[in-house]
């Protein structure tokens, strides 16, 4: 019973101590609603940049493996690594972004399948309903990469990929690439065998 009685006390002097902590942190966070600061934040930044501010707020008092993203901080993390891996490396000294590990795990989800990539033609049909004529002037780019032979377990789909008669050894990609404005995207991907037997 004396147990029993110590557990519960426990139990209900942590629960108190979490209360009080979550009451400071509204406190403190009503002092930042009503500071001119956040207002000229909300007034002024473009998107992008809120969420990259509210990310931070979010995950600077917490240690590496207890930060939390959300799926637009991922996408915008992506977008600067794919853009520079190594000052991507150089960002994560300063700023709370996610570790390399969590995005190439984020990039292995897209599905790549042979022939045109749907979602992307799709997303490249809406981008060019907004940007003006001379934007639009682009070109379409092949190329043939070679690949090592061999084949992969691709956990999302529970397959094995590229165990098939005839490995393939080259993979043709389509690329569309803007004249004026500067854009690059992979459009289509083909993978074929160069001396079959």
């Amino acid at each position: 019973m004396y147990r029993a009685h110590r557990s519960v006390q426990s139990k209900l002097s942590k629960l108190r101590n979490l209360l009080n902590n979550e009451r400071a942190h509204l406190t403190s966070l009503k002092n930042l609603y009503d500071d001119w600061r956040f207002e000229f934040i909300e007034q002024n930044l473009n998107e992008v940049t809120k969420e990259f501010i509210n990310s931070q707020l979010r995950n600077a008092q917490r240690k590496p493996g207890g930060r939390r993203w959300t799926m637009q901080d991922k996408v915008f993390a992506l977008s600067m690594y794919k853009r520079s891996p190594r000052l991507y490396r150089y960002l994560q000294a300063y700023f709370q972004l996610p570790s390399v590990k969590i995005l190439k795990h984020l990039l292995s989800k897209v599905p790549f399948k042979c022939g045109m990539i749907k979602p992307v033609v799709e997303n490249l049909k809406v981008q060019v309903e907004s940007i003006d004529e001379l934007d639009r002037c682009a070109v379409l780019l092949f190329d043939e990469v070679s690949l090592c032979k061999g084949f992969h377990y691709g956990c999302c789909k529970q397959k094995i990929c590229g165990f098939e008669d005839c490995y393939a050894n080259h993979a043709l990609v389509f690329i569309v690439r803007g004249i004026k404005r500067n854009y690059k995207q992979t459009v289509a991907l083909f993978y074929k065998r160069q001396h079959c037997y």
